[in-house]
């Protein structure tokens, strides 16, 4: 009956929650799932889960700008003795941003122009990454209560295309302001690391964690409709390190399967649930 309920709610946890640094998750959870389905007491195991993330006012370098992504995947991996969770990460996500770009001069023998004002909204492109999960250190503090310190650290490759983006450009010499179609590309890796400290009591398990993020990448706009040519703008985006901290919770419906609930602060401000069951 419990992995019947578990499979009902899977997709309930997809749709209902909305969280862009990537989840960075409890490190107890590999460790304390020591029963599998499939795999028993062995400590070698499958885990795999699912998860939707939610991210905004993301903080990018030299930008002001209004950034929200969400993403929907799954997690899939092979847990080592039950210290060690290594997976891989692949869903589909869509950006949403709002931004102005300055004093835009497009090198021709016309007046600059200045990109006021953009608006993008893609489509759901596909995105993929790897990790690792390992407890550094445990203590059983009575029985069924644990502490942990572990890290978790993650790579993500994010790319998206859309041709269905607003732009309104401000001729600087003339103070003529039109709106205009155009295309947006954007391609980053993103990077994060960090420390979480884990206690676990029974069946819940809150945590804490501090994390370092890096993105480093570029994008690029093209407005195909101006009528002194076409504008081609190219720029950056990157993070360089920012730090923040996650706090969550996770809750054991059974020895094979938990559910998860994760926020993030400082860097990004972000919402996270999960699902994950040991096999």
């Amino acid at each position: 009956m419990k992995y019947f309920l578990c499979f009902i709610f899977l997709p309930i946890f997809v749709i209902a929650n909305t969280a862009f640094c990537a989840q960075v998750g409890n490190i107890s959870d590999p460790a304390s799932l020591s029963q599998g389905s499939i795999s028993g007491e062995r400590p070698y195991a499958l885990m795999a889960g699912i998860e939707s993330d939610f991210v905004s006012d993301k903080r990018f370098n030299e930008q002001t700008n209004n950034f929200k992504f969400n993403f929907y995947g799954m997690k899939i991996g092979s847990i080592i003795r039950d210290r060690l969770y290594v997976y891989g990460i692949v869903g589909v996500g869509e950006i949403k941003d709002k931004k102005s770009i300055y004093d835009y001069d497009p090198n021709r023998d016309v007046a600059d122009v200045r990109i006021n004002y953009v608006d993008i909204q893609t489509g759901q492109n596909m995105v993929f990454g790897a990790g690792i999960t390992a407890i550094m250190h445990e203590e059983k503090l009575d029985e069924d209560v644990f502490f942990r310190i572990g890290f978790d650290a993650k790579y993500r490759r994010i790319s998206f295309d859309s041709n269905n983006v607003r732009v309104n450009l401000t001729d600087n010499a003339t103070g003529a302001v039109q709106d205009y179609n155009a295309s947006y590309a954007m391609n980053v890796n993103e990077f994060q690391g960090a420390i979480v400290a884990s206690y676990q009591y029974e069946k819940i398990a809150p945590y804490i964690g501090y994390r370092i993020s890096d993105w480093n990448g570029e994008e690029e706009l093209v407005v195909n409709s101006f009528t002194a040519g076409n504008i081609n703008y190219n720029g950056s985006l990157e993070t360089n390190g920012q730090k923040g901290y996650c706090i969550g919770v996770t809750y054991y419906i059974s020895k094979a399967f938990s559910i998860g609930l994760e926020g993030r602060e400082r860097d990004e401000r972000a919402l996270n649930l999960t699902a994950q069951m040991r096999f």
